[in-house]
Order: structure tokens, then sequence, then C-alpha cells
């Protein structure tokens, strides 16, 4: 995806609001495009938080396998 997209898709997402443009532009530069397969783990509770995911499209489950709870976003 071309840089331009990337600063397009994060300048339309809620969450950036009122962040300027060269921050998002930073963050496009800075980032990585990932493809999971469906029911692949991401990461676990407890994992240091090394990264921040944006999803542009499908479909995320959150689990709390310990008390059998289970979120979809």
């Amino acid at each position: 995806m071309a840089i331009d997209d990337e600063l397009d898709l994060l300048q339309r997402s809620p969450v950036f609001a009122g962040v300027p443009a060269s921050r998002l532009r930073m963050l496009a530069l800075g980032s990585d495009h990932m493809v999971f397969k469906p029911g692949q783990v991401i990461f676990e509770a407890g994992d240091p938080s090394e990264m921040v995911y944006i999803i542009l499209s499908g479909r995320l489950a959150l689990s709390d396998w310990a008390f059998e709870l289970r979120y979809i976003v």
C-alpha cells in the first residue's frame, strides 16, 4: 500500500482524530503490514506490549480462555 493511501486511512479513523498529518505520516512510515490466517493467535494475555494493531479489514476475536469469554470486534 502506498504511503498516501495509509495516511488517508489513518486520517479517516476516529481513533486518530485531531492528530496532525505530519505525525500520522511518521506512523505510516514506521508501520508494517501483516496478514493473519483465520484462527491465528496474534498475542496472548501477559505478552509484553510491543506494537499497536490497526485492523484494516476482517474480524478480530478477543478471548479470555480462563473465563471462557469471547468478544468479537
